[in-house]
Parts: structure tokens; sequence; C-alpha cells
């Protein structure tokens, strides 16, 4: 199989919304092959179970023994993945449409001079089950808006996959969870961003003892709310 895309959805704890994630993943049409990869960091609940019983070897699991973190179980994933192009995405997550990966694909199959690529996203409180549509002011994004301070608001999206040639361990060793500021520094110095302006990714947020991802503790993007 020639794989073209690899899909990496990285669970933790997530029993209650992995499977709206996967089946996002799944539904997707595209004219090209994809892998889809669960990296796990040793979830406490019932995600592996439900994993494991429900998509059996439509996906690939990737288990861990004790949990590391999310840095080291991203590149990990990352330098296990088969694809031309990653596509990243949180088990606790989902996609709004059924064209995400075959849209990111025909963009960076068209423009060489873009790294990455990813489009407006929807912001969805789980407690409230309000939503704001985040509508970015740019149509694409580089290293040095990012070193200006512009705010970069927005998911990795899909990515040309060079992880294997580069070798880049600093992207895990140095911390154990800011992999925002380190993904996108690195894939930034690799080239430009296009940002699609279309609704494709619901990113959810959730207050309280269940909030696992980064939105759930991070001030920037609650104050999106």
């Amino acid at each position: 199989m020639n794989v073209i895309l690899s899909v990496v959805v990285f669970s933790y704890n997530h029993e209650k919304y992995i499977q709206k994630c996967i089946d996002s993943v799944l539904k997707q049409k595209t004219s090209f092959e994809y892998e889809v990869i669960i990296a796990d960091d040793c979830s406490e609940d019932a995600t592996l179970e439900i994993i494991e019983k429900r998509y059996g070897n439509r996906v690939r699991i990737l288990k861990r023994e004790k949990n590391v973190g999310l840095c080291k179980n991203m590149y990990e994933a990352f330098m296990d993945a088969q694809g031309q192009y990653i596509f990243e995405c949180s088990g606790d997550d989902y996609l709004l449409t059924d064209r995400v990966f075959e849209k990111h694909i025909d963009f960076l199959d068209s423009h060489n001079d873009f790294f990455s690529v990813f489009n407006w996203m929807v912001f969805r409180n789980e407690n409230t089950g309000n939503e704001k549509i985040i509508k970015y002011p740019y149509s694409e994004y580089t290293l040095l808006d990012f070193l200006k301070g512009i705010p970069a608001r927005f998911y990795l999206g899909t990515i040309r996959n060079t992880f294997k040639s580069d070798n880049i361990k600093y992207l895990y060793e140095a911390s154990k969870n800011n992999e925002e500021i380190q993904m996108l520094y690195y894939t930034l110095s690799k080239g430009k961003k296009a940002i699609i302006p279309e609704a494709m990714y619901v990113y959810c947020y959730r207050s309280g003892g269940d909030g696992s991802n980064y939105c759930s503790f991070n001030d920037n993007l609650r104050a999106l709310e």
C-alpha cells in the first residue's frame, strides 16, 4: 500500500470522546491511501479497550507502558508514520467535514513553497455546548510572524513528513508537554503554513477534572470562549 498520509491521533483518557474522533477520521473521502495511527499515552480508563474492540485492524495502535508526555509520544509516533504527509489530531477533538484530508493534500501537492496547511477551526465548549468559529485574519503564517508575536491560535494540521531525515530529538528532550511551541517552531522553520478559509476541525474544551487537552488549561485559548 502506497501510504500518502499518516493520520496520528493522540489519546489519553479519552474514553468519552475517542469514538467520535476516530469515526470522523475514518469517514474521510480521499483519492489516496491513508493510515490511522493511535498513539495512546498509557490511558487509565477504557480508551484502549474501546479502540481495540470497535476498530480492530482499521487502525494501528502504539501503546505506552507508562505515561511519557505528549512531546515524546508525538515525536515517536511521527517517526513511525509511513506517509509522505502527517495529519495530527487529539483524541478528544474531531473533523467537521469528510474532505479535510483531500483538501489539505491537494493544497500541499500544488504548493511546494508551503510546508504545512490548516484551516479555520470551531472552538467548542463541551460544558455549555457553545461554539465559535475561529476565522484567522491571515491566509498564511510564517516563522517571522511567530517571532513577532502574532497569535498562532491554530492546530498543526497536515505537514510534510521530514521527521526521519531530520531526526530532531529536541522536540521531546527539552520538555514533556509544551509540544505546541516546539512543533510550531519546527514546522515554521521548514516553511510557511497555509490557512484554508473553511471551518473543518472542531477543537473541544471542557473545564473541571475532565479537562485533559491543551485548551482546558491555556488562558489564551480559553479567552476565545
